[in-house]
């Protein structure tokens, strides 16, 4: 009887545990979409660093070849004709009040 209890206390702990890390995993996965909708550039840059740094420790050589396309990449995007900027926002344009004259 006491062997049963015991497994049975083991069998818990392990669902406990299992049902926190699940709750961790869904509190992460809604942080990080919390991330990309505050600070898309950098949680896309860590993100992409992450994902090179797995990559770098599951296969080397895959590793070296991204990094060399995104380094052509950067090549390539520097010579590229930039798009024109468009001139900053300076508010909406405030109609005059009834009785003042329009500006000339």
């Amino acid at each position: 009887m006491k062997e049963a209890f015991t497994f049975l206390t083991a069998v818990a702990v392990l669902a406990v545990a299992q049902t926190l890390t699940t709750a961790l995993g869904i509190v992460l996965l809604i942080l990080a979409l919390m991330g990309v909708v505050a600070f898309p550039r950098r949680t896309f840059q860590f993100f992409a660093s992450l994902g090179l740094l797995v990559l770098a420790l599951k296969e080397p050589a895959a590793c070296i070849s991204a990094l060399a396309a995104v380094a052509v990449a950067a090549v390539v995007g520097k010579r590229l004709p930039r798009q024109p900027e468009y001139p900053p926002y300076r508010g909406p344009v405030l109609l005059p009040k009834p009785d003042q004259s329009p500006p000339l």
